[in-house]
């Protein structure tokens, strides 16, 4: 990444104060379009061209939104481009996905087509866990999404592989780690979490998901730090 030239800042383009996603911030992107090959370069997943949008063209991009005159109301919503450059257009008719509170949210679509999001759900505040991994799915981008209020796709506790558990003080900022096979098998969630609100040292934490985690990792060399 060093060698990688810097392009600037993007932007999607700014609202009255008073707007619910006047401030726009920690956006998650996922590519309006499916991969056919392999890694090795090898033709894969016979289905893949069905998921491609806008002929395989644009970028989709979930983010935080917040008024300027109340940044602790804090909603999730959808824009797009035809590139990671812009200019990006706001979805939904510019209004929330749900009406839940929730943060850092993590987008992307399964190898049927659905789209599926992860986030920092604030339900409790911004410190109000246990409860902080709030999840929402859709079968087409027009929507409307569904947003989960039985389940959780993570907590503040954390089961570690010598058998022993931690409850964090903060988990935020969820991202998955896909198989490249063309299934799209979660194998790892990362977080960054802060164990202790006294000293606030925080860090990169990386779950394995599942039991596949195991295989996978055996057979395609991914890396565990």
């Amino acid at each position: 990444m060093y060698s990688w030239p810097y392009k600037g800042n993007y932007a999607i383009p700014g609202l009255p104060s008073a707007k619910w996603n006047s401030d726009t911030t920690n956006p998650s992107a996922w590519p309006l379009q499916a991969n056919r090959y392999n890694i090795d370069g090898s033709h894969r997943c016979p289905g893949s061209d069905k998921l491609i949008i806008d002929n395989g063209q644009g970028i989709l991009v979930a983010y935080r939104g917040s008024p300027d005159n109340q940044p602790w109301i804090e909603q999730i919503g959808l824009a797009r481009a035809a590139g990671p450059g812009g200019p990006f257009t706001r979805l939904n008719n510019d209004q929330p996905l749900f009406n839940n509170s929730a943060e850092d949210p993590s987008v992307w679509r399964d190898k049927r087509g659905n789209w599926y999001m992860i986030m920092h759900a604030l339900e409790g505040g911004f410190r109000g866990g246990p409860n902080v991994g709030g999840h929402a799915y859709v079968e087409s981008l027009e929507g409307p999404w569904y947003y989960d209020t039985e389940t959780r796709a993570f907590t503040t506790t954390v089961q570690f592989d010598d058998g022993t558990s931690a409850v964090d003080a903060e988990r935020e900022r969820p991202q998955l780690v896909f198989t490249y096979d063309g299934n799209m098998t979660p194998i790892l969630l990362t977080s960054g979490v802060v164990e202790n609100l006294n000293t606030m040292v925080s860090y990169s934490l990386a779950v394995p998901s599942g039991e596949y985690y195991s295989l996978w990792n055996t057979t395609n060399c991914v890396a565990t730090k």
